[in-house]
């Protein structure tokens, strides 16, 4: 992915995820693996609002109705006036599962299929990235990690996780 994809990427997951902080919404998944499944686009300018709302109606229902997906969320670019940085891309969307292999079997499952062939048509453009979060800390900048290597254990939950926001973001730069 070039500069442009990964800033777009980096910039939606520091907001997404210190979102999920903000709000003391901690990881869904009881064991250490979360996978989040990561979807950027714009639509066709030729579609009208109500267009758009059909295929994200559609997307809504496909995670609702998927027992692998945890959690999904969705929104829409604040425009330029907030950061002129998306790149074009005007909807992002977030879907968290528990692991790699129920990433592969969402992803392969008939109603996903059936739903990226109408998400991807009406997409002028579109990324989609499946990355597995880290939950656990490097030993430099954050303070003492605990022997169990889940995190300083100086720090909050809520404090913890923000620190690993950061460094899965800066992984992407």
């Amino acid at each position: 992915m070039g500069s442009i994809g990964a800033s777009l990427l980096s910039h939606f997951l520091l907001l997404s995820l210190l979102l999920y902080v903000a709000k003391g919404q901690y990881p869904v998944c009881s064991g250490d693996t979360t996978v989040y499944h990561f979807v950027i686009n714009k639509y066709w300018s030729n579609m009208t609002q109500e267009q758009v709302d059909d295929v994200l109606y559609q997307y809504v229902k496909v995670t609702n109705e998927d027992d692998r997906v945890k959690q999904f969320v969705w929104g829409k670019d604040l425009g330029p006036e907030v950061e002129d940085n998306a790149k074009g891309f005007e909807y992002g969307y977030l879907t968290t599962l528990c692991s790699r292999q129920e990433t592969i079997d969402y992803l392969n499952a008939p109603a996903t299929k059936a739903f990226a062939n109408v998400f991807f048509p009406a997409s002028e453009k579109a990324v989609a990235i499946n990355y597995l979060v880290n939950h656990t800390f490097p030993s430099k900048g954050y303070g003492p990690c605990s022997t169990s290597g889940c995190g300083p254990c100086s720090l909050s939950k809520r404090s913890s996780l923000a620190g690993g926001v950061l460094q899965v973001v800066s992984g992407l730069q």
